[in-house]
Parts: C-alpha cells; structure tokens; sequence
C-alpha cells in the first residue's frame, strides 16, 4: 500500500485508505493523478532536453548524426555519477 505520491507512481490499483493526522497547524494541497503525472513528465522532458543538449555539445554525438530516439535511449540507459576531484576514474587492467 502507498500513501501521497507513491501511491500515483505505484502499478498497483487497489484502493488505499490511510489517515493522517496533523500534529499541527498545516497547510495541505491536493493534486489529482493526471495533473500530478503532468507535473513529472513535464520535469522528465525538461531533464531529458538539458542531457540531449550537452550531449549534442560533444563532438562525437554531434557529428555521429544519431537521430534523437537513439540519444533518448542512450540516455534512458545512462545514469549521472559525481565523483570527488582526484579519485580514479577508471583504472587501467580492470
């Protein structure tokens, strides 16, 4: 079972009832699934515009002449890792 937000990304359609309950004053906002799904694709496209533009920065994406669809995935199967300066990135023999 989910609650908030987890309950819209979940695949499971079973209904959910839960109570929360204010330890004080609040303010509570309410979002309906499509227009909260809205709110994340729109996030997602965003994101995924600012990858395909720094991609396109590098010449060798820029210049393979890969359609979008093949960066899109590309990009869907990559994920982001931040390393600390100095800390090898790859060693060579592994």
């Amino acid at each position: 079972m989910a609650f908030g937000e987890s309950a819209f990304l979940s695949q499971d359609s079973k209904i959910r009832f839960y109570n929360a309950i204010a330890v004080q004053e609040s303010l509570v906002l309410q979002i309906n699934k499509a227009d909260f799904m809205k709110v994340v694709l729109t996030q997602e496209k965003k994101s995924l515009n600012e990858k395909l533009a720094f991609l396109r920065q590098i010449p060798t994406f820029n210049t393979m002449g890969m359609p979008r669809s093949k960066l899109n995935h590309f990009l869907m199967h990559s994920f982001q890792v931040t390393r600390i300066k100095s800390n090898v990135l790859f060693k060579e023999g592994d």
